[in-house]
């Protein structure tokens, strides 16, 4: 597997490459790793037809693990992301996230489009953060994590001990290996995660200025509070 240091702090940033053809880089979700796109089946058919880099997320799988909050910004994820495409000599490439990892890939998109050829968002959101993290998993999960471990956030979800059934099992595992105090700073950051509409809107006058595709709102498209804010200066990807 090969391993980089992030340019941001030096941290370990690990991940693999399979299969031959157009690049596409999976971005997992919040304590999850590369490992699922395998293990729900996406790895393979993609493989076929694309060069696929799967990417263990800063805080994440068998990367580094920063325990502090400043160090899981959208900007970091993105430096992170940038420097595995050049290490693998990757000018543009198709960006599949899902939650943190769909977030990650509309920054990466609107902050270098130049580097980004298609953008597949599942469970992503462009709203603001605040309060998300506590309606995902339940009331004080930063707390529950940071003071009591990641039995507590399993415990919290209902995966406890006696939990029953292959997969929950499995998620429980996979969820007890996580490093608590990375995933605590990672969602007090993930809560502190402004709107990406305002990003969207300064694309789009960068994108008129330099040529390069810009992104569309789409008309009567809403985000959890209603409608988006107004852009001034909306067009569409061409």
């Amino acid at each position: 597997m090969p391993v980089i240091p992030s340019p941001v702090d030096g941290i370990d940033l690990r991940y693999d490459v399979t299969g031959s053809g157009p690049a596409l880089v999976l971005l997992h979700g919040s304590v999850l790793s590369r490992a699922i796109w395998r293990g729900l089946g996406y790895l393979d058919p993609l493989s076929d037809e694309h060069t696929v880099i799967r990417v263990d997320l800063r805080g994440h799988g068998r990367s580094g693990k920063p325990h502090d909050s400043a160090a899981y910004t959208q900007a970091a994820f993105v430096a992170d992301l940038l420097a595995v495409l050049d290490a693998e000599g990757v000018g543009r490439a198709a960006l599949m996230g899902y939650s943190l990892g769909a977030r990650i890939a509309l920054t990466a998109a609107l902050e270098h489009p130049g580097r980004v050829t298609r953008l597949v968002s599942l469970g992503g959101s462009a709203s603001a953060q605040r309060g998300q993290v506590e309606s995902i998993f339940f009331p004080g999960v930063v707390d529950a994590v940071r003071e009591n471990g990641m039995d507590a956030f399993c415990t919290g979800q209902g995966l406890g001990p006696e939990v029953e059934g292959r997969r929950a099992r499995a998620t429980r595992t996979a969820f007890l290996a996580a490093d608590q105090h990375a995933v605590a700073a990672l969602l007090a950051a993930t809560d502190a995660t402004p709107p990406q509409w305002t990003m969207i809107c300064s694309q789009t006058a960068r994108s008129r200025r330099s040529g390069w595709p810009a992104p569309r709102i789409i008309p009567g498209s809403r985000t959890p509070d209603g409608p988006p804010p107004r852009c001034p200066m909306r067009t569409s990807w061409r």
